[in-house]
């Protein structure tokens, strides 16, 4: 095994730099996506600031509010959520029809989206759910409402951005190790002996004994089953037996 295909086997690389993103952002991002205009929507946008408020999320200081107005233009929706999704936003609040909804869940599957029904839609409401929205709410609905969905929504954000920065320090850690130290290690998930390793390896027990001690030491664990839980945070999968 060479670096570069230990590195294919880390995911290349690929998701490092969503979490150093995640990692620096100082707060979480709302996207508002409408198909109105700012001064149709001005007393909503307030009591939803407001609202947020009330609950704990400030605009501008804990949580920021990234709004995109279709201006009654339902052509410019898919744009706009996809401008939403780009900016990696926490949530995104799709109001003004059926339509800023389905656009933000046709942009993304990964970010949640509180879907805000027009005239009652249940079935679509339920429709979006099953595509994955984090929430719908049928109108009429009381503030509370939203503002409880967006919260929760923003936990689950969260969460899932907490999981990607374990994935990737995961990966970190394992991209200290050298490519048969690599090797040594999917072995030694997988449940084989040293004997077993050195005879896969082609290389003397005292080897393979080396460079398990250093895989413990450069990884900073002291067990096989810390190992084990390493290698499934990182999404290594173990040695094949052949």
């Amino acid at each position: 095994m060479n670096r570069r295909e230990m590195l294919r086997l880390l995911g290349g690389g690929a998701i490092w730099p969503l979490a150093a993103h995640a990692q620096q952002k100082a707060k979480p991002v709302v996207g508002f996506l409408s198909s109105r205009s700012p001064n149709e929507s001005a007393a909503n946008v307030a009591a939803f600031r407001q609202g947020l408020k009330d609950a704990g999320y400030v605009d501008g200081e804990n949580v920021a509010i990234d709004y995109r107005w279709a201006e009654g233009r339902y052509d410019r929706l898919p744009a706009l959520a996809a401008e939403l999704v780009g900016l990696q936003v926490a949530v995104i609040v799709a109001t003004g029809g059926n339509a800023p909804g389905l656009a933000a869940k046709t942009a993304t599957a990964r970010i949640p989206i509180v879907f805000i029904t027009g005239h009652g839609d249940i079935p679509m409401g339920i429709g979006a759910m099953k595509r994955g929205a984090a929430d719908f709410l049928p109108k009429p609905f009381r503030d509370d409402e939203l503002l409880t969905a967006v919260a929760r929504a923003l936990a689950r954000s969260a969460k899932d951005c907490q999981q990607r920065v374990e994935v990737v320090e995961s990966r970190r850690r394992l991209a200290k190790l050298t490519p048969r130290e690599f090797e040594v290690f999917r072995l030694v998930i997988a449940g084989r002996l040293n004997k077993e390793i050195g005879a896969e390896l082609d290389v003397t027990l005292r080897t393979i004994k080396t460079h398990r001690a250093r895989v413990m030491q450069k990884i900073g664990v002291i067990s096989v089953a810390e190992l084990v839980r390493l290698a499934q945070k990182a999404g290594v999968a173990p040695a094949e037996h052949v």
